[in-house]
Parts: structure tokens; sequence; C-alpha cells
């Protein structure tokens, strides 16, 4: 699941990637907790734990990829927004648009090869550290 709120400095300009994690929460979120309701659970093998995101070390290719993501998935965060926030529809049809959204953006991942997991970490790591911030700042201003 991806979630997270980047809040430091005004992250970006009218904050485009504040409010981005918090709605693919809800996409990713509602599709997983629909999806678990209709199938049987699934055991996986216990996955080791990584490093605190804050710790991390991202270099310029990864910010690269992390900065074109959040750049591709800012219209698709817009739209999940409109439509969790639509009285008028059903949970039903909610539902099936945000797990449209969550293919897009699972999609939008990949091409930039990062996971969710590692989109959540960069997400987790551009809101606890502020020179991880800056640089996710500066590399989306240099892809405009």
């Amino acid at each position: 699941m991806i979630c997270s709120v980047i809040k430091k400095g005004e992250f970006m300009r009218k904050g485009i990637i504040v409010g981005i994690a918090s709605s693919a929460t809800l996409i990713f979120g509602s599709t997983l907790a629909l999806a678990s309701t209709a199938m049987p659970a699934q055991t996986t093998p216990a996955q080791p734990m990584s490093p605190a995101p804050a710790k991390q070390h991202v270099d310029q290719q990864e910010l690269h990829h992390f900065a074109a993501a959040v750049k591709e998935i800012q219209p698709i965060d817009m739209q999940a927004h409109t439509v969790i926030s639509d009285k008028s529809m059903s949970e039903k049809e909610k539902h099936q648009k945000l797990e449209g959204y969550n293919k897009k953006i699972t999609a939008i991942l990949a091409q930039h090869h990062l996971t969710p997991m590692k989109y959540e970490a960069l997400l987790k790591k551009a809101e606890t550290d502020p020179a991880f911030a800056k640089r996710t700042e500066s590399a989306l201003h240099e892809m405009n």
C-alpha cells in the first residue's frame, strides 16, 4: 500500500506531491481491502525489514525515477480525489474506478523501475528527510 504525505517546506508548487500518497493509500487500500474480502488469505514468506527510509541513500538515477513517477501519478491522484469525494457514486462504482487507478499507478511505477513498497518508502523519506525532499523538488523542477 502506498501511503504518506509530504509536508516539509511546501514541497512542490501548490503541493503537487502533497495528497498523492493519501489518495494512493485510498486507491490501493480500498482495492486491497475489497480484494481481501473476496479472496482467501494467502501465506507469504516474511519480508526482511528494510532500513528506515531516512537512512537509505537514494542515487541520482533512483531519484529521477521517483520524481518522474510522482509527476505522472499526480493527474491520477486528482482523479482519485474526485471519485473519493463524489457522493453520487456507489461504493461499487468507486471501487471499480479506484481499481483502474491502482492498475495505472502500478504500471507507472513499473515503468520507472519502482515497486509500490519502494515508492512508499521514498515518499516517507521525502516527508522525513528535508534534504531528500529538496533533492526531489529540484528533480521535479528540472523535468518541467
